[in-house]
């Protein structure tokens, strides 16, 4: 039997499919090389199946940002592709002098994303899928007018990045990430000591082709509460 990085349950070898962290189309238009040591966890085939229609959203959105970078050109080209294909690519599209500024993208798809990508970081770590009794948040890309949200971000992002490499998926430039938990000590400060259980909560920054940043905040209702009730 083989534990799903994702709802956590069990299954027989043969139910057990390979998801990769993060998705493989992130990885479109790039040579071999950069997809050597890639992030792989256990999923159901239910799991491994309910994200492919969201996927391309975060790759979408990374193809639309390319600012010249001249590995991303195939990416790109899927990407508005992808985006033209939709029957809502109009209402997305905002122009200027016949020039689009910017596109929408769904928040709650890419909220969805985030959280699929942290469970299975967190597997990866920990050898187990995320506690049942642990709630996941997001701060990412869209919540930058939410002063307090950002300030909340940045302590959690220093924290998990302070003295730290990050560590890699297939390649630098297409996802780098990592993980801690947040303990209590006796004194006023906190550590990472991987005990899940009693930490105040488990962290985890995400880059996305150096581009796209989100932090993911997993922990027992109350301690997110207490971060919602901060953020009023």
């Amino acid at each position: 039997m083989q534990v799903c990085y994702n709802c956590g349950n069990e299954f027989p070898e043969e139910n057990i499919t390979r998801e990769h962290i993060p998705a493989q189309n992130l990885f479109f238009g790039y040579g071999d090389e950069y997809k050597v040591n890639r992030l792989v966890v256990p999923a159901c085939f239910d799991c491994n199946n309910q994200y492919s229609q969201i996927d391309q959203e975060i790759r979408d959105a990374i193809g639309v940002m390319n600012n010249g970078n001249d590995e991303q050109t195939e990416l790109t080209r899927k990407s508005i592709k992808s985006i033209m294909r939709k029957k809502n690519w109009a209402d997305r599209l905002y122009f200027s002098e016949g020039k689009v500024l910017s596109v929408d993208f769904s928040y709650d798809d890419f909220k969805k994303l985030h959280i699929k990508n942290f469970k299975g970081v967190f597997y990866a770590k920990y050898g187990r899928p995320l506690p049942k009794d642990f709630e996941v948040e997001i701060i990412a890309e869209g919540d930058e007018e939410d002063e307090k949200l950002m300030g909340i971000g940045k302590l959690f992002y220093d924290y998990v990045v302070e003295n730290d490499k990050f560590l890699i998926s297939g390649h630098e430039d297409i996802f780098m990430y990592n993980i801690k938990t947040m303990n209590p000590t006796d004194s006023e400060y906190v550590i990472d000591n991987g005990d899940i259980e009693n930490s105040l909560c488990v962290i985890g920054v995400f880059v996305y082709h150096k581009n796209l940043c989100s932090i993911v905040i997993a922990s027992k209702k109350e301690f997110l509460d207490g971060i919602k009730k901060r953020n009023r």
